[in-house]
């Protein structure tokens, strides 16, 4: 059996001397601390003084009645158990006693004192459940005003944030209801969210919200992923028109604390001045590559008659001053014909630097024969010059010349490139055709460089580069160059005829 053996403390009130004392010997014995009064008056006085942790009483009593004390005390009997023992025991007294906040009635005398053990463990118990009860429910209370607070003051800020930032945000349920819009929705959108609450979103602001034959989710606009993201709960993003503005879109899943989808969340962004701003962008960057274009043509305009001139009146001047030392080295003597030899030897030597240089300028063999005969013998002056081998591969019919030029001047860059970065011994030009699509590749066994990958150009690009990409971009085409330290440089062109 439990007993409250620490600090429960009881008081007796009974008049009978015997049957208190009685009482309180015993209640001694089981471990309770005991206080004694012999009439309702003393024990009120003791209860007020000690506040006890159980009250005994009788109920008949001089100067103040068992009921009178309980009276008295009501309001604490509903935490401090108060157990009635009396030789009264009728029903009416009973539910009199139990009317005015007593616990519990007893009646006496008793056959056994263990009954009345009994019943104070009992109350007592009761007691402390109560009073924990009460403790708890009064932290927990305390618990949820803090975290109500705590609640407000976090949807407060969120609130803030909703209403603040300049993204357009719409939340809508399962079935693609608006539930909220932020004011930058609103104003995008042109519906209040108390207006819109409630509304199917495709007949708010959809893209057929005015057409009076479409009916239902006919009206969903047609790129529109709220409903891909309520059925799998990806994110997806997507473009569209509101009114005069272009808008990016992103929808998000919003899921319950149970992993249920309950709606969507969608995110809207301006992005008309983005746009227009890359159309003004790729209206400049067709102007520039018109203007490269013509620049190039006049380039080679250029390069064609510096050439003509070169071979016209250099060249012929050449010839004709060659002829003259000749005639003169048959009638002068042998003593001076060593240096009419020197002469026509040193004009030979300026006439073949002169044929180089037309050549340069404006290889006749491409004029002539193509890009694949023009890059076979270009490898070959390279070779001599530079004692790098070049081999080519290029069996490929013949291409617009505006084409065959670009391509050869290309190849001219990269093979520079070659002597002046990569240092190698060797060099493979493979030329090919496939589907209409033209690819070029230069490839050495140098010593390549950090940091290149394929479709990427070195951050620091040079000249070069930067005019074989201008040269090709002028086509349509795609430069494309591959390095890795020792593993020598790939420099690819694709373009499609």
């Amino acid at each position: 059996m439990t007993t409250f053996i620490h600090t429960a403390t009881i008081l007796i009130v009974e008049d009978d001397q015997f049957v208190r004392q009685s009482m309180a010997l015993f209640l001694e014995k089981c471990g309770f601390h005991v206080l004694q009064a012999a009439n309702g008056r003393d024990g009120l006085e003791i209860f007020i003084q000690k506040v006890p942790d159980l009250i005994i009483l009788d109920l008949q009593m001089p100067e103040m009645s068992g009921l009178e004390l309980l009276a008295a005390i009501r309001n604490d009997l509903a935490v401090i158990p108060a157990i009635v023992v009396s030789g009264t025991g009728t029903m009416n007294v009973v539910i009199e006693t139990l009317r005015f906040g007593a616990w519990d009635y007893l009646t006496k005398p008793f056959e056994r004192l263990a009954i009345l053990e009994l019943a104070v463990n009992k109350a007592l118990e009761k007691a402390r459940l109560i009073k924990e009860n009460r403790h708890y429910q009064l932290h927990l209370e305390e618990e949820v005003i803090q975290r109500t607070a705590e609640l407000q003051l976090r949807e407060q800020e969120a609130q803030q944030i909703f209403a603040s930032v300049h993204f357009a945000i719409c939340f809508v349920d399962t079935e693609m209801r608006v539930i909220r819009l932020n004011p930058a929705m609103e104003a995008l959108v042109g519906f209040k969210s108390e207006e819109a609450r409630g509304h199917y979103c495709y007949d708010c602001w959809g893209q057929y919200a005015g057409d009076k034959i479409r009916q239902g989710r006919e009206k969903i606009c047609d790129t529109c992923q709220v409903a891909s993201t309520l059925r799998s709960g990806e994110k997806y993003s997507y473009e569209r028109k509101i009114g005069d503005k272009i808008v990016e879109i992103t929808t998000n899943p919003v899921w319950d604390i149970n992993g249920k989808i309950i709606g969507a969340m969608e995110v809207a962004d301006d992005i008309t001045e983005r746009k227009n701003n890359e159309v003004i962008l790729e209206q400049h960057r067709q102007q520039l590559q018109r203007l490269s274009s013509r620049l190039m043509e006049t380039e080679e305009i250029e390069r064609r008659r510096i050439a003509s001139k070169l071979h016209d009146q250099i060249g012929q001047e050449l010839t004709a001053l060659g002829l003259n030392l000749h005639i003169m080295g048959q009638s002068v003597p042998p003593e001076q014909r060593k240096r009419i030899d020197d002469s026509l030897e040193l004009i030979a030597a300026m006439t073949g630097q002169v044929r180089d240089i037309m050549a340069d300028l404006r290889p006749p063999v491409l004029d002539d024969y193509g890009l694949g005969p023009a890059l076979r013998w270009y490898g070959s002056v390279f070779c001599k010059r530079t004692g790098v081998e070049v081999i080519v591969y290029a069996g490929i019919p013949r291409l617009p010349a505006n084409l065959e030029i670009a391509l050869f001047r290309i190849i001219q860059e990269a093979l520079n490139n070659v002597i002046k970065h990569a240092h190698a011994t060797k060099v493979e030009v493979h030329c090919s055709m496939n589907d209409n699509q033209l690819s070029l590749a230069i490839e050495d066994n140098g010593c390549g460089f950090q940091g290149m990958g394929e479709d990427v150009l070195p951050e620091s690009q040079t000249w070069g580069l930067l005019s074989m990409r201008e040269r090709i971009e002028t086509f349509g085409g795609k430069l494309i160059v591959v390095s890795n330290p020792g593993s020598g440089t790939v420099v690819t062109v694709k373009v499609q005829i």
